[in-house]
């Protein structure tokens, strides 16, 4: 069978590895959003679907965290084009097949409905659903259906032209309901295969995604020919959103709201950082305020145990058996709590980078560290779950004065070292640096803790950094105690790299100068 288009990055960073499907186009670049009317960002991933649309009879799987922008880069897509776009709402297999129905039947007069009964008595109503919107034999059909459909939807009455674009929005619910409708999509979509129809499968659940629609023994394994991930925004277009912001608070803000579009598109530009986190999460009644407090009870039905890993982990406990002590439950059940976390894609477990993810369970023993996802939820539970009492009573410029911007810096020093690791990637993969780094990320070991380190494809090369968050400049102190760290890596040639929030001492800007080994980045220049 045909195989699903692959594009490799350059550099694999093992700090967001997330056990994803070979074949996946991962595009972090911009997001999808709407400014004046005017679509930015996520243009590769609208390259993408446009390359495809080229192509005949082609189905694609758009996949991607909950607001990370998949709805707005379809609607971008399809806005020229004759297109029925379905999202499966959360119901029973009835409800969500008579929602599909009247999403194809809307702007025609009711040829829809006769074609269905008509397949319906072949056979299961899903697969006779199916065939009515991309069977061979109604195929012409419902591209005048959907011609009917967006001239109807356009303000001006006119139609597009082009091959019909079926978009099924959220399928998992439907599969989770029905395991059958798998093989009834399956059946129907190889039954069209002269047809030149494009189908997008568009979901949340990666899970899902990976296991039923992109793994060879899944149900539709062998027939996506292009599967699109999208990923979190990286730290520097998250800046995009502040134009105004310092280094220094652009910087606080991603470790704040994180990569996360749906979470970014609430802020406003030209407010303090401050009043943004105020208005948009600390606020009783926001949005984001409501969406991290409603989390767990969504998610999961024992919110509770959930509420109490979540917490121990975003104070700091990353071993399994770090975060039963503080939730106070069994390693066992423990275990089991984190496993249904990272299927969820709340929380997600770092190795070294010197540790292969084969080599580590997902829940098991070894030397993986369990951290929080969504930045925004790990700035929920590190400052607002324990003070519900004062934001429930509408004190949260209070609770932002006396308990949150005291610790801001320390909060963020996780994010400050991911956004070093990004900055290496980035420099990496456009030839800044002496060589490229087939993986980036931390390296630890039982009695060693370095910040970044990059890895060039045989192992002989270094590039070693420290992420120094001292309100002072840093000084030649600093570089030695990373040259001593660095001794235990079996690297034949090392490089350094300093981070620094305070900037950096004469003295060591000097030495830097005179040895091509040492580089020096100041947090302004994580923006350049």
């Amino acid at each position: 069978g045909r195989g699903v288009r692959v594009s490799h990055d350059k550099v694999r960073s093992a700090e967001r590895s997330h056990g994803g499907v070979a074949g996946a186009l991962i595009f972090r670049e911009g997001v999808a959003r709407a400014v004046e009317g005017v679509f930015t960002g996520r243009w590769s991933g609208l390259e993408a679907l446009n390359r495809a649309m080229k192509a005949r009879h082609r189905l694609v799987v758009l996949y991607g965290s909950r607001g990370v922008g998949k709805t707005a880069l379809v609607h971008e897509f399809c806005k020229d084009k004759n297109y029925i776009c379905w999202c499966a709402p959360e119901a029973s297999g009835a409800v969500q097949l008579e929602s599909f129905l009247n999403r194809l039947e809307q702007g025609n007069d009711g040829s829809i409905s006769a074609a269905f009964e008509c397949a319906c008595s072949q056979g299961n109503e899903w697969k006779a659903a199916f065939k009515v919107a991309f069977g061979e034999s109604a195929s012409s059909e419902f591209d005048a259906v959907m011609q009917l459909h967006n001239a109807h939807a356009r303000k001006d009455g006119s139609s597009a032209k082009g091959k019909p674009v079926i978009v099924l929005d959220e399928f998992s619910r439907v599969a989770r309901q029905d395991a059958s409708t798998l093989e009834a999509l399956r059946a129907a979509w190889e039954s069209a295969s002269s047809s030149d129809a494009m189908l997008i499968l568009c979901d949340s659940d990666s899970g899902f995604v990976e296991r039923e629609l992109l793994a060879g023994g899944g149900a539709l394994g062998g027939l996506v020919t292009d599967a699109i991930r999208l990923n979190l925004l990286p730290y520097w277009e998250v800046a995009e959103f502040f134009p105004h912001y310092s280094p220094e608070e652009k910087t606080l803000a991603y470790a704040i709201f994180g990569g996360m579009p749906r979470h970014l598109t609430q802020c406003d530009p030209e407010i303090s950082l401050a009043d943004n986190v105020i208005r948009n999460v600390l606020r009783k009644g926001s949005a984001l305020y409501d969406e991290a407090e409603c989390i767990a009870h969504r998610e999961f039905r024992e919110p509770a145990r959930y509420n109490s890993i979540l917490c121990a982990i975003a104070h700091g406990s990353t071993r399994v058996s770090e975060i039963a002590r503080a939730s106070s439950l069994s390693t066992a059940k423990a275990s089991v709590y984190l496993k249904n976390l990272v299927s969820a894609g709340i929380v997600e477990r770092e190795f070294p980078v010197n540790v292969g993810l084969q080599q580590g369970s997902i829940c098991g023993g070894g030397r993986g560290r369990y951290r929080i996802f969504d930045r925004l939820l790990r700035f929920w539970y590190t400052f607002a779950f324990p003070n519900l009492s004062d934001l429930e009573m509408g004190d949260a410029r209070g609770v932002w004065e006396r308990r949150i911007a005291p610790s801001l810096w320390r909060f963020a020093a996780e994010p400050m070292r991911l956004m070093c690791a990004d900055w290496l990637c980035r420099e990496s993969s456009a030839s800044r640096m002496p060589f490229v780094c087939s993986n980036v990320g931390a390296w630890w070991d039982s009695g060693t803790w370095i910040d970044v380190t990059g890895i060039d494809e045989a192992g002989t090369c270094m590039i070693v950094g420290a992420v120094e968050l001292s309100s002072e400049p840093v000084g030649l102190k600093a570089y030695w105690n990373l040259v001593e760290k660095a001794a235990v890596l079996p690297a034949i040639e090392k490089h350094y790299v300093l981070f620094s929030h305070a900037g950096f001492d004469p003295r060591l800007v000097q030495f830097a100068k005179g040895d091509s080994f040492v580089r020096l980045v100041p947090l302004d220049g994580l923006y350049a």
